[in-house]
């Protein structure tokens, strides 16, 4: 079944009645907009967003995909100070932290620029720190 158009994905992004509603009708959790964007980028923006990540992966979306800049979705999280969502997302077994944006940012440069993992925990209990270092 071809992917319905996700509309309008970044003020649906946190909206899991919405996202429910897409994927029962036959949305794909990997379908991407213009820009390349997938739903999980865009629930990753979203400060209260972990339930729409948890329903886009049972829906088979992809850890790892990247925006048209080169980001994945747990980068767009950390960036955003979505904790929750970053909490989520790093998780998954097959993330891969090491995923440069266009402009060389992944997600352990940002840990190491911003000094801390307050979205998480103290540094030294971070998952996401001690899975770069």
């Amino acid at each position: 079944m071809p992917s319905l158009p996700w509309g309008v994905p970044h003020a649906q992004g946190n909206n899991l009645a919405t996202v429910k509603t897409l994927l029962q009708l036959g949305a794909r959790a990997t379908a991407r907009d213009a820009s390349g964007t997938e739903p999980l980028a865009y629930a990753a923006m979203h400060p209260d967003s972990a339930s729409v990540i948890k329903l886009l992966f049972k829906h088979h979306a992809d850890t790892n995909a990247v925006d048209y800049l080169g980001q994945s979705a747990v980068l767009i999280a950390a960036k955003s100070g979505s904790d929750e969502a970053v909490a989520e997302l790093i998780t998954r077994r097959n993330l891969r932290p090491n995923i440069q944006d266009k402009k060389g940012v992944c997600v352990c440069v940002f840990v190491r620029m911003s000094g801390t993992c307050c979205w998480i925990s103290p540094p030294k209990k971070c998952l996401l720190f001690r899975a770069v270092n």
